[in-house]
């Protein structure tokens, strides 16, 4: 599912990544899906990721993607967490 300057991604119907291309006033961006507390925790540990709130749910994390110096580990922790959403179910 797309729509103007997003790429929404999904496994099994379930929204877990949303990509969001770069405009005037807003950097490209990607949010991902997330449990609140590994949300919380990745902010926590890493400045570059933000909370992102959608349909009131604070499980997003979103990182602008031409952000300086994204620690490498955050490639590796940002996504685990939105597996880890859709292997639990609904």
């Amino acid at each position: 599912m797309n729509g103007p300057g997003m790429a929404l991604f999904q496994v099994a119907g379930k929204i877990f990544a949303v990509l969001t291309e770069a405009e005037a006033l807003r950097p490209e961006q990607v949010t991902l899906k997330s449990d609140a507390e590994s949300a919380l925790h990745l902010r926590e540990q890493y400045p570059v990721v933000s909370p992102r709130f959608y349909a009131r749910l604070r499980r997003w994390n979103t990182v602008v993607l031409s952000a300086p110096r994204h620690p490498r580990p955050l490639a590796y922790a940002l996504p685990a967490p939105a597996v880890n959403v859709l292997r639990a179910g609904p």
